[in-house]
């Protein structure tokens, strides 16, 4: 209970903001620079059109027009809700939503063909625990925007409660949620981009891995055809689950990512909720050899998190991390240890299949 406690207030420093609606500002499209996400939800649609915390059992889609900024900084998190400043904030510019899954396949294919041969990806981003949904679609269009990332962005956004309070709320929302993942990954593949790649956070992960898991049960080595790779960043996630979960896939999606932070506040506090530091979560772990028979590629960032001021989404938050991961194609597409140092700085450790690659210090 002094845990749970402890983990609640500790949250709550600064979570005041309504960040569960935004105006949608027009003008925005002449202030900063357009950013295309498209979304899919199992949230319930309120009576003012928004979308909170209660759970749908039918998905809703839409591409939203982000603007960024044109004083934004990559790493930062200038997102604007109720009042948002388009000169100095995220805003939404433009909402357009989709009748059937067929019109949003075809924008979405609309989408990609504008685009090059060879760059016409799609990045599913999966929020984490605490979260809304137009915090989850600027989180998308910023780590678009900043990563540099080639094709279109799109985000699933889960019931989430949004609030401190919710971490129980949220953990039954993640079984809700499968289905709905599974079908809009089902769409996306079936417009045939270049490749389909997953970016989750925090207990996003564990949505991830539970919905992989289900499409191959469903369907043994979908997985691993469909998908072309996954970066877990800070994961919420038992490390048992996890390698169950692996278990149950054919063969899983590669490469598969995560990074970790072994000064993760949230958790470590998370792992003292279920019974001591010595249960470390997947995105804090502590031992590589615990993992390093995994199909993995272990990325720990411990050393920009006192970088950032939001040490539980380094890769995103740490301008010097950002920076560093806009090379982060080059890991996407090699598993091999030299080209992976020659990429990311840092000690790099092979196990029996995984690899552990420690960053150093930005400074």
């Amino acid at each position: 209970m002094r845990a749970l406690m402890v983990f609640v207030l500790f949250l709550g420093l600064g979570a005041c903001e309504n960040k569960s609606y935004t105006p949608v500002l027009p003008q925005a499209l002449s202030i900063g620079e357009p950013e295309t996400v498209f979304v899919a939800t199992t949230r319930a649609r309120e009576a003012d059109g928004g979308f909170s915390y209660r759970r749908s059992q039918t998905a809703t889609t839409m591409a939203l027009t982000i603007s960024v900024p044109p004083d934004h900084e990559p790493g930062n998190a200038d997102f604007g809700f109720a009042n948002p400043d388009p000169a100095h904030e995220f805003s939404v510019a433009a909402r357009r939503e989709f009748d059937t899954d067929r019109a949003f396949q075809n924008a979405l294919r609309a989408e990609l063909r504008r685009l090059p041969p060879g760059q016409r990806d799609v990045t599913v981003y999966v929020h984490g625990y605490n979260a809304t949904l137009y915090e989850a679609s600027y989180r998308a269009a910023q780590i678009g925007h900043d990563l540099d990332l080639p094709g279109a962005q799109a985000v699933y956004s889960w019931p989430s409660l949004g609030s401190v309070t919710g971490y129980a709320y949220d953990t039954d929302s993640v079984l809700f949620a499968r289905d709905g993942l599974e079908h809009m990954l089902r769409l996306i593949d079936q417009v045939g981009p270049d490749n389909l790649v997953i970016v989750a956070h925090s207990m996003g992960s564990l949505l991830v891995m539970e919905t992989l898991r289900q499409a191959d049960l469903r369907q043994p080595g979908w997985s691993a055809r469909s998908i072309d790779g996954v970066m877990f960043v800070s994961p919420d996630l038992d490390i048992d689950v996890f390698r169950s979960q692996l278990a149950a896939l054919k063969a899983p999606p590669q490469p598969m990512v995560v990074v970790a932070s072994r000064k993760d506040p949230v958790l470590l506090l998370s792992s003292a909720l279920r019974g001591g530091s010595e249960r470390d979560r997947l995105g804090n772990i502590a031992n590589f050899d615990e993992v390093s028979d995994l199909p993995i590629v272990l990325l720990d960032v411990s050393a920009f998190a006192t970088l950032t001021t939001n040490p539980h989404f380094v890769a995103a938050a740490s301008p010097a991390l950002v920076r560093l991961l806009n090379q982060a194609a080059k890991v996407a597409k090699t598993m091999d240890v030299v080209r992976l140092q020659d990429v990311l700085p840092g000690t790099v450790v092979k196990g029996s299949r995984a690899v552990a690659i420690t960053l150093d210090s930005p400074v």
